[in-house]
């Protein structure tokens, strides 16, 4: 946690001469710019994903650590740094940076927890889990719509996002049932939308909550399919939840 705070401050520190990439395909220009933001940045995505390992060795239950409590403590790191470098350094920039220290340690937290499925923190550390991996889906769809990024970079993006968190949060209910189908549509759901709105004059944070919500009801869903629970009152719930979101963010989020 540490040396992730540091890698998020010294972005405010260091600068770096930028360094561009551009290569065309079928006519379209593509550019990406290395610059001490997106070092550091990647610097601390990896130092999260690579500290869930050092976490786990400490727990009581051995066993291989693999891709799967990796992906969400990744996607955190990179998520809060990429809305910490866009806010203005005081004094939005040091609560942000307090939040955003705390949302990567519940992250991890919930991670160890939910190594052992016979801890009885599991059920609760698993609905934090999920709803930690929601909120990053809102965060990466601000930051995406903040940034400004191109809708053939901004798309690809979310459709991944949604898809890896989607499958972190069926990973959690430990069927044996394929998971990937469910990964794939929420994500393509997402990337739908978010193509949609691309167009649209709204604001970054309604944008992020507008898209957070189609993944939060696409991985709802799948998740009530999966485990045979999918019925009219699930529909109804969600749908239900939906439109009083979408309400609030079209009438009131300006």
């Amino acid at each position: 946690m540490a040396l992730i705070l540091i890698a998020y401050s010294l972005v405010q520190i260091i600068e770096l001469p930028p360094q561009a990439i551009a290569w065309e395909i079928f006519g379209l220009l593509i550019r990406i710019e290395f610059d001490a933001r997106f070092v550091m940045l990647s610097l601390a995505s990896a130092l999260a994903a690579s500290g869930v390992d050092w976490v786990l060795v400490s727990h009581p239950l051995r066993r291989p650590v693999g891709l799967e409590p990796r992906v969400v403590p990744g996607m955190a790191a990179l998520g809060v740094g990429a809305i910490l470098a866009g806010l203005p350094r005081w004094p939005a920039w040091p609560i942000g940076l307090v939040l955003g220290g705390l949302l990567i340690y519940a992250v991890l937290y919930a991670e160890f927890v939910v190594w052992d499925p016979a801890d009885p923190r599991t059920p609760a550390a698993g609905l934090g889990l999920r709803w930690l991996g929601i909120l990053l889906t809102v965060g990466v769809a601000f930051a995406v719509r903040a940034g400004g990024l191109r809708a053939v970079f901004s798309v690809p993006l979310l459709f991944a996002a949604t898809a890896v968190v989607c499958w972190r949060s069926l990973r959690l209910e430990r069927t044996r049932k394929p998971i990937w189908p469910y990964a794939v549509t929420a994500g393509w759901i997402t990337a739908q939308l978010a193509w949609s709105l691309h167009y649209w004059p709204l604001q970054p944070i309604q944008a992020g909550l507008l898209l957070g919500l189609a993944g939060y009801v696409s991985i709802g869903l799948g998740r009530a399919h999966l485990l045979g629970r999918a019925g009219p009152r699930t529909v109804y719930e969600f749908g239900g939840l939906a439109l009083a979101v979408l309400a609030a963010v079209l009438l009131f989020a300006r």
